[in-house]
């Protein structure tokens, strides 16, 4: 493959070979390669890569193989199908659209709310039949007092579930301020991407969870026997380059995620959010 004329002069330790095995690795994913925006997704990739040694650039790659990127504007085509299952499990019930919120949050512009605006356009509407439901424009508080118990179903809605501790502090919370005793059969999560562990603790409280992508763990899901933890190994020489914290070793809580929405979650393994200029903004 010939290789592009780059605006920058790399180290050593960023040859032209390993730059080969990134170009093919964008041609693979089908991502934009723009080495003319310093900012470029490319150009980020590169620039953190050439902080590694070889061996650990060649991991990261591979790793990247898997990884998962989905921006804002592919939100509505993702969450299509996942709506669709939805309103056929329960055809009759209203459907209240809500942001996945805990208390603590409520009122803060999070992520989440980019998911809900999709339910205020026009694609999903015009794609598929939504029937009777609302889309909480304010506190969800506001609008429990206008619905009768047992006549809808609290649809809490986010781009990406990671352990699944943020939706159940957000279904305590809707518990808290509901008018009349409701319990976790009336509320659901509806997401573009969840971490299968956070599905497993979510359905462990009786919780339904409807995603488009349901993701496993990077290296322990994927790695067994000496594979494992050679992977791990290179994983946590890695991280101690970049100085990740013990609560992010791993990812979040230890998540090994491969995913990034519009913007990169925590549950990420570091070394694609936490340099300067990694491959994804936090």
């Amino acid at each position: 493959m010939k290789v592009r004329t780059f605006r920058k002069t790399y180290s050593s330790v960023f040859n032209v070979n390993q730059l080969a095995k990134l170009e093919n690795l964008f041609h693979l994913k089908q991502w934009l390669i723009d080495t003319d925006n310093e900012l470029s997704t490319f150009e980020r990739y590169v620039e953190t890569l050439s902080k590694l040694t070889e061996e650990q650039q060649n991991f990261i790659i591979k790793l990247s193989e898997r990884f998962l990127h989905i921006g804002t504007e592919k939100y509505a085509q993702e969450l299509i199908p996942t709506v669709e299952r939805l309103r056929k499990d329960y055809p009759s019930s209203l459907l209240l659209f809500a942001q996945c919120l805990p208390e603590s949050e409520i009122g803060h512009l999070k992520s989440s709310a980019a998911v809900l605006y999709q339910f205020r356009g026009n694609s999903i509407k015009t794609s598929i039949n939504l029937g009777k439901h609302t889309v909480c424009a304010s506190d969800i508080k506001n609008y429990l007092c206008n619905l009768e118990k047992g006549q809808f179903k609290v649809v809490l809605v986010d781009d990406y579930i990671g352990t699944g501790d943020t939706a159940l502090d957000a279904i305590e919370y809707v518990k808290k301020v509901s008018p009349y005793p409701i319990d976790n059969t009336d509320i659901v999560v509806l997401c573009i991407v969840a971490m299968k562990a956070g599905v497993e603790k979510l359905n462990a409280e009786g919780i339904q969870v409807y995603c488009s992508h349901e993701e496993s763990k990077g290296i322990t899901d994927y790695y067994d026997g000496d594979e494992l933890e050679k992977a791990s190994s290179l994983m946590h020489s890695i991280e101690k380059i970049i100085k990740v914290n013990d609560q992010n070793i791993f990812g979040y809580s230890q998540s090994e995620a491969l995913v990034c929405m519009e913007r990169c979650p925590n549950n990420t393994f570091p070394i694609y959010w936490l340099p300067k200029k990694a491959p994804y903004a936090r």
